[in-house]
């Protein structure tokens, strides 16, 4: 037996065992539509298997013939083969024959169909009827939600999992890093997530159990979060996640502040700039200095091999200060405002000098960046 899509190839190979002596060939074509049985539009893409016998099941061994659809004539789902059978006593004698072939119709969203199609008459195009399938797919445009810290404040860059109920293969689970959205730091938006229910076939709608998790090497989370999806409506997840970093010895953050009403000698363009700052507690002496707006912004990075604690308290090297998260460190620093170091000589703006400002035992948060040093004003 031999088939295919061309008509002159199905002649010759008619020829060919005809030749040989095997009895009466005889061939057709066939042609249709798949459609999804709610949208009544057509599904490109489906799988379509010719039988000759009853298949047991749609995607069974044994079809002599697969196809795709796709679309024709601008109408999508279209499908058409060719078909070769033998009959020892054919319907009309060696003029022609009528039989039945079985169509087994599978796709990924769809609940797999087997349709009979009697009456193929050979030297013809048979056009079957729409085959009907049913969704069983179903999908939601996007999952968004937010991670914070234990300040409430958006967390990004946390690696967060989607799993859904009906699978069991991880392979198949979600997977974002938190990031900036409209609505600011620490989302998560997990976009176009589907899922299967085969006993939910040809709804419109369905509903999916899933548990949003954090799987990350910096940040731990107590429990997953289970949530529940329709299909065809966004999810925004009410409840943050909250989390907390998990055990390390290496911190940093940065310190930020301003000066103003400073005017300092060489630096008129704008008071309170080129004050320079000194700050010490980490081991280093770090300078920064203000800027054009009277601000300045440094970065300070130390190792605390037994971390939780504020260096210098009555609890260093405890490690065991409830004020400071799990996973988070603190350190005392000393901030001294310079005005007249490298020559630059300050003063107010009515022409009296100013004096140093110094901040000692300044408490430096790794879980809060940046640390903010009020702002300094001595002016009048």
């Amino acid at each position: 037996m031999k088939f295919g899509r061309s008509i002159r190839g199905v002649t010759l190979v008619v020829a060919a065992i005809l030749s040989i002596g095997c009895g009466n060939y005889y061939s057709a074509e066939i042609q249709g539509f798949v459609i999804d049985s709610g949208s009544n539009t057509g599904i490109n893409g489906a799988t379509v298997r010719l039988y000759l016998n009853e298949p047991v099941g749609a995607a069974d061994d044994g079809f002599f013939a697969r196809t795709s659809t796709a679309t024709s004539n601008n109408l999508p789902g279209y499908f058409r083969n060719a078909v070769v059978w033998r009959a020892w006593f054919a319907s009309f004698g060696p003029e022609g024959d009528s039989g039945t072939v079985y169509l087994g119709i599978t796709h990924d969203d769809y609940a797999a169909a087997v349709v009979s199609v009697p009456g193929v008459l050979s030297d013809a195009i048979n056009t079957v009827q729409n085959v009907r399938m049913d969704r069983i797919s179903f999908e939601v445009p996007t999952v968004k939600g937010r991670v914070v810290d234990v300040n409430g404040d958006g967390v990004n860059g946390v690696r967060m999992v989607l799993d859904l109920a009906s699978t069991t293969d991880n392979a198949e689970d979600y997977v974002t890093v938190t990031g900036d959205e409209s609505d600011g730091p620490g989302y998560y938006v997990f976009d176009e997530v589907e899922w299967r229910d085969d006993a939910n076939a040809g709804n419109d709608s369905d509903d999916e159990e899933i548990t949003l998790t954090v799987q990350d090497g910096e940040w731990d989370a107590p429990a997953g979060l289970a949530v529940t999806l329709t299909s065809g409506q966004e999810r925004v997840v009410a409840t943050d996640i909250a989390v907390t970093r998990q055990p390390r010895t290496e911190f940093a953050t940065n310190v930020a502040g301003g000066v103003f009403d400073v005017v300092v000698e060489t630096q008129i363009p704008r008071a309170g700039v080129g004050v320079r700052i000194t700050l010490a507690g980490s081991g280093d002496i770090i300078y920064a200095q203000t800027g054009a707006d009277g601000r300045f912004a440094v970065r300070i990075e130390w190792t605390d091999t037994v971390p939780r604690d504020f260096d210098g308290d009555e609890n260093d090297g405890d490690g065991d200060d409830t004020s400071i998260p799990e996973g988070e460190d603190g350190l005392l620093m000393d901030i001294d405002y310079d005005t007249d170091g490298n020559s630059l000589y300050g003063q107010v703006p009515n022409g009296d000098e100013v004096d140093e400002r110094s901040i000692a035992g300044y408490q430096l948060k790794s879980w809060i960046n940046p640390n903010f040093v009020p702002d300094w004003d001595p002016g009048p």
